[in-house]
């Protein structure tokens, strides 16, 4: 970085996976990047409409730890990944308000709910992760 409002490229790499076919995808290229005094300069510059729905995604594959840890009996693990990517929603919704990281985290209060009180093998279980999962997928396509 350097001195605060100086312009730095810088070549960035971003892999991720595509949500058609889940075949590794890489995208690499020059990003200019501006340097700021502050952690609230910093905060104030994210876009507002790209950066909750990326950070969805990336929070989705963490729930889906949570929902497969649960499924397989872990129910201590899945509630711990499960009240962590909460307090990530909140965290993040407390720096930036937005309606996505808002109703992500009740999504998230729903699972913790059903991580306690219903086992992730019973019929009941396995029919409420299935709508949940397909939930979270339809929601990683559309962004």
């Amino acid at each position: 970085a350097g001195a605060a409002g100086s312009v730095t490229p810088i070549t960035a790499s971003v892999r991720y996976e595509r949500a058609s076919d889940h075949a590794a995808q890489r995208a690499e290229g020059a990003v200019a990047v501006r340097s700021v005094a502050t952690e609230a300069e910093a905060i104030a510059s994210i876009d507002d409409e790209i950066h909750p729905d990326a950070f969805a995604t990336v929070m989705d594959a963490r729930q889906r730890e949570a929902m497969l840890a649960w499924q397989s009996g872990d129910r201590a693990q899945a509630l711990s990944l499960a009240q962590a990517n909460q307090s990530a929603y909140e965290e993040a919704n407390r720096r930036r308000p937005s309606a996505v990281y808002a109703t992500r985290s009740a999504q998230i209060a729903d699972d913790l709910e059903n991580f306690a009180e219903v086992d992730g093998a019973s019929e009941q279980g396995r029919s409420w992760g299935r709508a949940r999962r397909a939930d979270i997928h339809a929601s990683a396509e559309a962004f």
